[in-house]
């Protein structure tokens, strides 16, 4: 073992020249195979650098030796230290990346482990995920632990949760990390549990709207009209239904019906009819 990736928790040996001189001891210790050894000084640069105030080596210094565990293995302490790392330099451009793999490690766990210990590593994995959701919202991982934890609560048939937390990811975002059909299922079986939430009808709709296939589009034009019917007329919600119903007929190719959608539009509600007829394409010769 000469190399750790650490994206995945890896170091090459070499980058050792660019550390200090206990670092560059490290890594040839790792280059040797003498992994416990190697994880000893790196842990003890940690405190260097913690006590220089130099924030990126001591980051580098903590996430390679994170990074030699768990190439050995011991996910349980792997995970334990990428969380700790994480949490102990929150604002680091690299923390919700690194938590995010504590909570990948987590799930290994749950996965691997046998019935009597399953539970326990089930809710430290909730756990994980929910911290990572209060420390990092906003991040780009935090899609994948909403993702993560919404599956989770599905596995467990609790659908108020899933939809609680489902509901939150952009719909560009699921699909980037889900394969779109898989996507279309869950919103599926969670309008199953939850036909009346507003919120996971237009991520369903937005989804659908997506495709270029007619079928896709027919079916999303059925699911903003029912969006729209369950709104009130001329909220923000119905603007939208409104808006995406108008689209898609143009683009399934029923423009007379999209003209005519949007004239009555603007006989019952000329103060917003401006703003549909503004983004929709131009029929003129």
């Amino acid at each position: 073992m000469s190399k750790l990736d650490l994206a995945e928790g890896k170091i090459n040996s070499t980058d050792g020249e660019k550390l200090s001189h206990s670092l560059r001891a490290a890594a040839n210790l790792f280059s040797e195979g003498k992994y416990q050894e190697a994880v000893a000084v790196y842990d003890r640069a940690v405190e260097k650098f913690n006590a220089e105030g130099d924030e990126n080596r001591r980051f580098a210094a903590a996430k390679t030796a994170a990074a030699i565990v768990r190439g050995r293995g011991d996910q349980k302490a792997a995970s334990e230290r990428f969380r700790r790392l994480a949490l102990d330099q929150t604002t680091h451009a690299e923390a919700a990346a690194v938590h995010l793999v504590a909570v990948g490690l987590a799930a290994n766990l749950v996965r691997d482990a046998d019935a009597a210990a399953r539970p326990a590593l089930s809710q430290r994995y909730v756990e994980l995920l929910q911290e990572h959701l209060q420390h990092w919202p906003q991040s780009d991982e935090a899609e994948t632990a909403r993702l993560w934890l919404g599956r989770y609560w599905m596995s467990q048939k609790q659908w108020s949760r899933a939809v609680e937390v489902l509901a939150e990811i952009d719909t560009e975002a699921l699909t980037a990390i889900e394969k779109r059909e898989r996507a279309l299922a869950i919103y599926r079986k969670l309008l199953e549990k939850h036909a009346e939430n507003g919120k996971i009808h237009e991520s369903y709709g937005l989804l659908l709207s997506q495709s270029e296939e007619n079928v896709d589009l027919s079916l999303a034009l059925q699911v903003w009209r029912q969006i729209e019917k369950q709104s009130k007329p001329a909220g923000p919600r119905w603007l939208r239904a409104r808006q995406a119903r108008l689209e898609l007929l143009e683009r399934l190719g029923k423009g007379e019906q999209a003209e005519k959608l949007l004239q009555l539009t603007k006989l019952l509600y000329p103060q917003v009819a401006d703003s549909f007829e503004a983004k929709l394409p131009s029929r003129e010769p």
